[in-house]
């Protein structure tokens, strides 16, 4: 099957990662409020091409084009708080919610959990992840949320 950024991905040495395979798992994802929100499943470098920048040394990092998930909810919250504290902009930048979804073998391949729960998926070209979330937890109060 052909990735969805394959356009992006196709030069890229070792992209998707040979250690990705498709998965059936549950999985979460920071998100904004309205889980049909365009930014809820881009890639860092489809929502942010800057970073993609040559002068940079890790536009060519395949992760980039792949969408961050963690294997359980605790530790989603767990790395929130964690980039929160370090990013004060951060729920500006990926959302103020935790989304839950399954992932099956005809959306993309995922990388295993590591050491905090974080994998990383490489969608299929016609996958559209936000019909398979919902929102399970508010992670970040503002007032307005």
């Amino acid at each position: 099957m052909r990735f969805k950024y394959h356009t992006y991905i196709h030069d890229l040495t070792d992209c998707p990662p040979t250690h990705a395979y498709a998965q059936e798992i549950e999985v979460f994802r920071f998100v904004f409020k309205q889980i049909d929100d365009q930014r809820n499943f881009a890639p860092v470098y489809i929502l942010k091409p800057k970073r993609r920048h040559p002068k940079d040394p890790h536009h060519k990092t395949c992760s980039g084009y792949g969408l961050s998930l963690f294997n359980t909810l605790e530790n989603a919250c767990s790395r929130y708080a964690d980039l929160l504290e370090s990013i004060p902009s951060f729920p500006q930048t990926v959302g103020t919610h935790i989304a839950k979804g399954q992932v099956n073998n005809d959306n993309g391949v995922a990388t295993e959990p590591n050491s905090d729960g974080h994998l990383t998926l490489y969608e299929f070209e016609h996958t559209n992840l936000h019909v398979r979330f919902q929102i399970v937890h508010q992670v970040y109060y503002d007032g307005m949320s």
